[in-house]
């Protein structure tokens, strides 16, 4: 479990503490003369009086939005995944990709100090806060400035005139805090983002055909390329076979079971072959359907006797 009660708590020890700091890094792209591009975190110098202020603001922004994950949402580890609504998602280490292992490159000593003159492409804003004891990480985004606002015109005032603002050199960046990293485990804001921009959709895609093939080695499934393709067009479809667990208590049911559970649920419409001997998908709605049944979300309510279709179950 990502721990979010300890990280409060450390955030309450180091908010006020004249011992705690909080330092700045930037992920940069670098290009070489031959287009090689390498990836590098580098230490960002900074003011002493910009450096009280982002420990200040951003150990309470990370406060805010960690108070209300303990109550509110459902905290899960990344082999977990399944769509579920108010569900967070956290990676130990070991399950970091190649496009997040960046996260675990982060040396206050060791790290290269960013140098504002470079063509690097600034890529993520880091900021570590902490102690001698212990520290966490926080990692946002980052929008160069021009290219948000291209429209915009600066100026400063320097040497009794004013002179245009280059835009490429300044950093803008907001509290819309994307990945907290703390003990070794890093804790995601926005898991869409992450899928869409940090190579998840591939991941996740793997995942779920390997649980059809487990599915298909069960011999269930007649046309199992049809309701392959479906899967793979249809991000909602995939992300309901991924809610189906490789310890599914369904994967020990025979066939002729499932069968007879959907003939006494003709609202399912599930298909078989002539034969009855498989199930046949020839639509998207067939696929959901049997995906349906496969997941066990069919529940009866013994104090109703109403059926539903139920998303989440926790074990009573």
């Amino acid at each position: 479990m990502f721990p979010i009660r300890d990280l409060l708590n450390f955030i309450a020890d180091i908010e006020w503490n004249e011992n705690s700091t909080t330092t700045l890094f930037f992920l940069v792209k670098e290009i070489d003369t031959n287009g090689n591009i390498t990836k590098k975190v580098k230490k960002v110098n900074i003011t002493e009086d910009t450096q009280t202020s982002l420990h200040n603001k951003y150990l309470n922004s990370t406060k805010l939005k960690l108070t209300p994950l303990e109550s509110e949402w459902i905290i899960k580890n990344i082999d977990e995944f399944n769509d579920s609504s108010h569900s967070l998602y956290y990676f130990n280490d070991e399950q970091l990709n190649n496009d997040l292992m960046f996260l675990t490159q982060i040396n206050i000593t060791e790290n290269e100090s960013y140098l504002a003159t470079s063509n690097d492409k600034i890529e993520w804003i880091i900021l570590r806060a902490g102690n001698y004891n212990d520290e966490f990480d926080i990692f946002i985004p980052h929008y160069p400035m021009n290219n948000i606002s291209r429209d915009r015109f600066l100026l400063r005032y320097l040497n009794d005139q004013f002179e245009k603002v280059n835009l490429e050199k300044i950093i803008q960046f907001w509290e819309n805090i994307f990945l907290i990293r703390y003990k070794g485990k890093t804790l995601c804001l926005d898991f869409s983002k992450l899928e869409k921009n940090y190579g998840y959709t591939k991941e996740l895609d793997n995942k779920a055909h390997k649980r059809l093939e487990k599915i298909n080695n069960l011999w269930y499934i007649d046309n199992f390329d049809i309701l392959e393709w479906f899967i793979d067009e249809d991000k909602r479809l995939r992300n309901k076979i991924l809610k189906i667990k490789d310890d599914s208590p369904i994967f020990t049911v025979s066939f002729d079971k499932i069968k007879e559970f959907i003939l006494n649920k003709p609202k399912l419409k599930v298909k078989t072959n002539d034969e009855w001997t498989k199930f046949l998908i020839t639509t998207k709605k067939d696929a959901n359907n049997l995906i349906t049944v496969l997941n066990d979300d069919i529940l009866k309510s013994e104090l109703t006797n109403m059926e539903y279709e139920v998303e989440n179950k926790n074990n009573f």
